[in-house]
């Protein structure tokens, strides 16, 4: 009898300890998986330098199986096309530390988590912390959203810039806060840009180098007339709308029958850009003139 009371009471510790174990793990994998929005078909990835080997595993859901013990993972960038776990794919492995994941579909949400290598190669460790960084211009600026699993005061990321992807220049900082408005997620706004190709990358300062995230790309408004007229937010219900230059313009908005109903001075004070938000719905011709000639076009406003 008292041998088989030893036998539950070691069966007992032995789940227990599995037990734990495993809460750990899973514990870990929740700390290091970054959900993030897929922007132009690909998510731009970043984490800590390391000296192991890491796995990157992609999902389109939340709940991911972990990686079993003793299996020669695939990757491949292109989300579906690396080995499949569960419902889930690999999509990098390696000791890089930033990559750009593709095949993505635009605006639909996915899963990443990172594993580190054990001293077998098995991939049992929760991996560093993971960084997303997305961009989109809106209205003569860049705004960068950037996604974090290291959320403590005093870290921060340095923003840079380039119109070639080769000579970058520093213009902010994103500092982590834990009491950020959405808890991981941070944005950094870049003003005063007219049409053209910008690139932006992020780097961190890890021990005594930088750690630098792949270059992202941002397509502004090409500028081809003295000024264009851009509905905004949405162009079917044209309920506002904005006007740009790429120099001083002097302009004036006239509703059906010819009555000035504003003027708009753009200039370098406003970015030369103004947001037209205050008219009531109808029928308006919107003129401007500068040192390169004048303008008129129409536009209709339905609230």
């Amino acid at each position: 009898m008292k041998t088989i009371r030893q036998l539950i009471i070691i069966t007992c510790l032995i789940l227990i300890c599995s037990h734990v174990k495993a809460n750990s793990l899973s514990n870990s994998h929740q700390k290091n998986t970054i959900t993030q929005k897929a922007h132009k078909g690909e998510i731009n990835l970043l984490w800590a330098s390391t000296s192991k080997d890491v796995l990157v595993i992609a999902s389109t859901i939340e709940k991911q199986d972990l990686p079993a013990k003793g299996v020669s993972y695939l990757a491949d960038l292109k989300f579906g096309s690396g080995t499949a776990i569960n419902k889930s794919f690999v999509v990098y492995k390696g000791n890089e530390s930033s990559i750009i994941v593709t095949g993505l579909q635009s605006g639909k949400e996915y899963y990443f988590t990172i594993y580190e290598a054990d001293a077998n190669g098995d991939y049992t460790i929760a991996g560093p912390s993971l960084n997303s960084l997305q961009g989109k211009y809106d209205m003569g600026k860049t705004i960068l959203s950037l996604k974090t699993t290291l959320d403590k005061n005093n870290n921060y990321f340095i923003v840079e810039r380039s119109d070639n992807s080769g000579n970058w220049k520093e213009i902010g900082k994103i500092v982590l806060s834990e009491n950020s408005a959405k808890h991981g997620e941070y944005f950094f706004t870049d003003k005063g840009l007219l049409g053209g190709t910008y690139y932006y990358r992020i780097k961190q300062l890890l021990g005594n180098k930088y750690n630098y995230s792949l270059p992202i790309e941002v397509v502004g408004y090409e500028l081809t007339n003295v000024f264009e007229i851009i509905a905004y937010p949405d162009i079917k219900s044209k309920t506002e709308f904005s006007v740009f230059s790429d120099m001083n313009t002097e302009l004036s908005i006239t509703d059906d029958i010819g009555t000035r109903v504003k003027s708009i001075v753009l200039n370098d004070k406003n970015g030369y850009q103004f947001s037209v938000k205050d008219l009531p719905a109808g029928m308006y011709a919107v003129s401007g003139s500068n040192s390169r000639g004048t303008i008129t076009q129409k536009i209709t406003l339905s609230k």
